[in-house]
């Protein structure tokens, strides 16, 4: 076939291996998604009906990338057949079709992290339990998720002997309670979490045999996209829907699994899924298609450090490239210039884009000292990672409305829009309601059904009773004719009634401004929507279900609850900008130029890992994910001392450093003391105290004090020409051009001139480092 032509040997051969179980492990840059989509493709060729293959991915952009190659490829009427979606989504969809097994509408909702906190903190203070130590909400929310993640009910928790003792021990015992009370609302809101998605899912194939049958005669062949990531219930299940047939091709990298805080568990790439496949056949992609020669051996060397792997050679035949360059900096402030400085250089002398650009950090606490010094530099900048679209407050006000009108017994979507605009319920009206309905167990959109037969119960008044009516009759109004009006018509019409964009009107800011603009922003997502055709096979092939001919506003909602953070990375801002983000939000990117900061024991590889080898493993395997994100150059940063929790602390170079190896390594030409120290060609390796470091290799130690003082005399160098400015100069600047001198405040060093440039009009600028000329 054509299309094969395009690819190397390894790949394939991947790809013609259609029957029995087949795993690639696929190296950093190898071609992994080409091989999936290639063998998707491959498989419609050779005769497989497309919705007879399920393909899971971790993204719902991935997917849709992959659909659109597929579709080049042999055609998206084929495509679009294909069961291509997150593990998530595609639960979803089967667990809608069997809703009624489980005890649940088909209309469910889905929660977001937002909404479970927000139940969970609720459940807390009705149980009157200290939500501030003991009993925190997002630690309430995450050991729920990895029980979930684990299939471990609340009444299997009850059970299990062991975790009530560790309870009682460390005196959480009433967590099970919290646990079973939500569950419990979930289920009266009509609603599951994410992590319900999948444990719901594995009780559907446990508890009804026929329903798995189903789908495993419908799934004739299995794909899963990223599989070192998969945790227990996702891993079941895929196995569970390959049992029958045996087809199924898993494509991952033990070297890039880096999510176990997630719940993902290695072992499923390295031992289970070929201890429950064992006929399986294997294939390694290690040619290198992304990074230069140095950054490949570099990224060899670190994962080589780790023992629990599944040994792999990666290779590239790009050029050489240049070493991976080490600045050793005083602090976290000096670090951040010296990064800077360099980014100028690139775009100076290199031509590159401030696009082509990304910093790495291990937590988000450090973009704040890169964002106050790009800032001063003028270097346009991201935070990836940021809030997202629709988790902004006047998007979710308005997905608040459509998720009510979809599902009327979401209590935490009707909580947040029963007076939000004002309507003049106040709180305490509320609050009475919300304990009446609680107290009662009956749904709160069932109380507001019958206000005012309850209106003496509820000590509110006719005026309250008047406006709670309207608002219950308009959204029984919309719910009534939910599949009977286009998606974009009645999201106009629930806007409209909901009043939020003439509330925002109503207090003319700034703020507001950019609320009307992202809530009309929203409307076009949605008309985008409705032009997009339904292109899943269950809509159309194998099930027969009559839909309306247009896009309804429950399929937007279904979307929408699906989105994750990686779907939403990309900006509307197209502007050239340096990205900033965590290493984990990285995965899956590349850039040309890539600077890794932070490399310091103690953060990373982070001071929680010190605890187990396992733990280190994965903070090395993050290292690794880092390092193989660059395509042309890499450079390392790490501080001798760093601002945490309220107070500077003292840090020695990660031992990441020293596993690499010593012909791909520069210490840059700031750095004093470049003499080799032992015979294996290291470098010294500034460090930060009055001693030597031995890394995780015995065969070097490695050596530190002089470099740094280097450095430090490096960044006292301050700029003095400036010192003597006085108001009046005319001067000129390299970016700004002719200006003059307003007035200069301040003692040296830390005065500042305020100029006005002929061009950009007045800037205050710090003279130590602004590089004005006097003209005059």
């Amino acid at each position: 076939m054509d299309f094969l032509k395009d690819l190397n040997e390894t790949q394939r051969q991947s790809v013609e291996y259609i029957h029995g179980p087949v795993m690639v492990i696929a190296g950093a840059g190898s071609g992994k998604t080409r091989v999936l989509t290639y063998k998707i493709a491959y498989l419609i060729q050779n005769g497989w009906k497309p919705y007879n293959i399920l393909a899971l991915t971790f993204t719902n952009k991935a997917a849709g990338e992959m659909k659109e190659r597929i579709g080049h490829l042999v055609g998206p009427q084929y495509a679009h057949q294909v069961w291509m979606g997150t593990f998530h989504s595609v639960f979803a969809k089967i667990l809608r079709r069997e809703a009624d097994k489980i005890s649940y509408n088909s209309n469910f909702t889905i929660y977001d992290t937002e909404d479970s906190k927000k139940i969970i903190t609720d459940i807390i203070r009705r149980m009157n339990l200290d939500e501030k130590n003991t009993y925190k909400p997002g630690w309430v929310s995450s050991r729920i998720s990895e029980l979930k993640n684990k299939l471990i009910s609340p009444s299997r928790y009850e059970m299990t002997q062991h975790l009530i003792s560790n309870d009682r021990n460390r005196n959480i015992e009433y967590f099970v309670d919290i646990y079973k009370a939500y569950q419990k609302q979930l289920y009266k809101n009509g609603a599951m979490d994410f992590d319900d998605l999948l444990y719901y899912t594995n009780v559907l194939f446990r508890d009804f045999p026929e329903v798995l049958r189903k789908y495993q005669d419908l799934f004739k062949y299995v794909l899963v996209d990223e599989f070192q990531d998969t945790n227990f219930a996702q891993y079941l299940a895929v196995k569970q829907l390959a049992l029958q047939h045996k087809n199924i091709c898993v494509v991952g990298d033990d070297a890039q699994s880096i999510y176990s805080f997630r719940g993902a568990d290695i072992n499923n790439i390295i031992t289970n899924f070929r201890r429950d496949f064992p006929n399986h056949q294997l294939f390694k992609l290690e040619e290198n298609y992304r990074s230069t020669q140095y950054i490949v051996e570099a990224s060899n060397f670190i994962i080589k450090n780790n023992k629990n792997q599944i040994p792999k050679e990666v290779y590239t035949n790009n050029s050489r490239g240049e070493p991976i360059d080490l600045y050793g900096c005083v602090d976290e402030n000096h670090e951040a210039e010296i990064v800077a400085k360099e980014i100028l250089n690139l775009v100076k002398n290199n031509h590159a884009s401030y696009s082509d650009i990304s910093i790495l950090y291990r937590t988000n606490a450090q973009s704040r000292t890169f964002e106050e010094v790009f800032r001063k530099y003028h270097i346009p900048y991201k935070i990836y990672g940021g809030m997202s679209f629709y988790q902004r407050k006047e998007i979710k006000d308005v997905l608040a409305y459509f998720r009510v009108v979809v599902n009327p017994k979401d209590e935490e979507a009707l909580t947040r829009i029963i007076n939000f605009p004002s309507r003049g319920i106040g709180d305490t009206s509320i609050e009475k309601m919300i304990n009446y309905a609680y107290d009662n167990q009956i749904s709160l959109f069932e109380l507001m059904q019958n206000v005012r037969l309850l209106q003496n119960d509820l000590n509110i008044s006719n005026k309250q009773v008047n406006v709670i009516e309207n608002f219950i009759t308009n959204i029984i109004g919309f719910n009534n004719i939910l599949y009977e009006t286009s998606v974009e018509d009645i999201a106009k019409e629930i806007l409209n009634f909901s009043g939020i964009i003439k509330h925002y009107e109503s207090s003319p800011s700034e703020e507001n401004r950019d609320r009307i603009l992202n809530i009309k922003e929203l409307v076009n997502a949605i008309e985008q929507f409705a032009k997009t055709k339904r292109t899943l096979p269950e809509e159309s092939v194998q099930f027969n279900n009559e839909l309306p001919p247009f896009r309804t506003l429950e399929e937007f909602m279904r979307e929408v609850s699906l989105l994750t953070s990686q779907d939403e990375r990309e900006e509307m801002d197209v502007a050239p900008k340096v990205v900033l983000m965590t290493i984990h939000l990285s995965k899956g990117l590349e850039f040309p130029y890539v600077f890794v900061v932070g490399m310091e024991d103690g953060l990373f590889p982070s001071i929680r890992s010190a605890f187990s080898e396992g733990d280190v493993e994965e903070e090395r395997r993050l290292f690794y994910v880092a390092v193989t994100r660059a395509k042309k150059k890499v450079c390392l940063s790490y501080a001798q001392k760093r601002f945490i929790n309220g107070r500077s602390s003292y840090s020695s170079p990660s031992r990441f450093i020293n596993e690499l190896p010593p012909t791909c390594l520069n210490i840059k030409s700031s750095m004093a003391d470049r003499r080799q120290f032992f015979s294996d060609g290291y470098n010294d390796i500034p460090s930060y105290q009055e001693k030597t470091i031995k890394s995780d290799s015995p065969r070097r130690w490695v050596s530190i004090q002089q470099a740094v003082k280097s450095n430090m005399a490096e960044s006292s160098n301050f700029s003095v020409q400036n010192k003597d400015l006085q108001k009046g100069n005319v001067v000129y600047h390299d970016k700004f051009g002719r200006g003059t001198v307003l007035d200069v405040v301040g003692k040296w060093p830390d005065s500042k001139a305020i100029v006005y440039f002929d061009d950009h009009g007045q800037k205050v600028l710090l003279l130590k480092f602004a590089k004005l000329e006097k003209v005059e």
